[in-house]
């Protein structure tokens, strides 16, 4: 059977490299969004999938904060 190619932006679920690539940060950065709790995944097997609409509502959260991802921390950024 031929392996179906799907552009990411048509997918419901991506992998965890296609969902750090949609948000522009690194595969570790986005481990730590997950042990965070900013971003919540499903599991298939082994395979980290997240929803791709789940990345929008993500992106408005982080908007006007400031991430310390060493103390895991989130703080408000005065505009």
């Amino acid at each position: 059977m031929a392996k179906i190619e799907i552009p990411i932006k048509d997918k419901k679920m991506v992998s965890l490299d296609e969902a750090a690539a949609l948000m522009n940060v690194s595969r570790n950065t986005m481990k730590k969004f997950i042990r965070m709790k900013i971003v919540i995944p499903a599991w298939s097997g082994r395979n980290i999938l997240i929803y791709s609409k789940d990345l929008d509502k993500v992106c408005e959260f982080l908007r006007g904060k400031q991430i310390d991802l060493d103390n895991m921390t989130i703080t408000d950024v005065a505009v």
